[in-house]
């Protein structure tokens, strides 16, 4: 593929992956079809399907969702001092939140109600864990002597996951940035030592 052939391709992937995320989020996974998104992105059906089919599509732009940005997170990982590392994950979360929880909550409902993806679920939550898991090590100089990483994953899986925003955020009308500073308070107060900035 040629240069020019490269970046249009890439174009055409950023628009239709871009028109998919607004059509599941506006319309439902169910109700968008390929046409529509198609029509969104300004290309046709047959562009579109290069890119992706429907299941595809869902899966990137809640894979998209998942990862936030790239340079942000890094940093929350590079940090090693206590209070500062706290601060950044609340900051990290409340950017991150909004789009996450919407896609996650939005694949995990499609996946109810359409068996094929219920695989590709299954490994979106995979995914999601190895994620966790990987911040988790960034804080093991932090955590409580009696809490392994494994465990300290384990938690936060629970904590950061859909069905906990959905039940502070949608049962109980919690923002965003409330549930991201109660995020870094449980962290806190559950799995870290005692002592207020630590380091190595």
């Amino acid at each position: 593929m040629t240069g020019v052939a490269g970046e249009q391709a890439e174009r055409t992937r950023a628009a239709v992956v871009a028109a998919a995320q607004e059509c599941f989020l506006t319309r439902g996974y169910a109700a968008t079809t390929m046409k529509d998104i198609a029509g969104l992105a300004g290309v046709s059906p047959q562009a579109a399907y290069t890119v992706g089919g429907k299941a595809a599509l869902l899966v990137t732009v809640a894979d998209q969702a998942l990862a936030g940005d790239p340079a942000r997170l890094r940093a929350l990982r590079d940090e090693r001092e206590r209070d500062k590392k706290l601060r950044l994950l609340r900051d990290v979360t409340r950017e991150w939140l909004p789009m996450a929880h919407a896609m996650t909550r939005l694949f995990r409902e499609a996946s109810a109600g359409d068996p094929g993806l219920v695989e590709a679920w299954d490994a979106y939550e995979s995914r999601r864990l190895a994620g966790v898991r990987t911040l988790v090590r960034s804080f093991g100089h932090l955590l409580r002597p009696d809490v392994s990483v494994e465990r300290a994953a384990d938690a936060c899986w629970a904590l950061f996951g859909g069905q906990t925003a959905d039940a502070l955020m949608l049962g109980r009308g919690w923002s965003a940035d409330e549930y991201a500073d109660w995020l870094a308070d449980a962290v806190d107060r559950l799995l870290l030592r005692r002592g207020r900035g630590d380091t190595v």
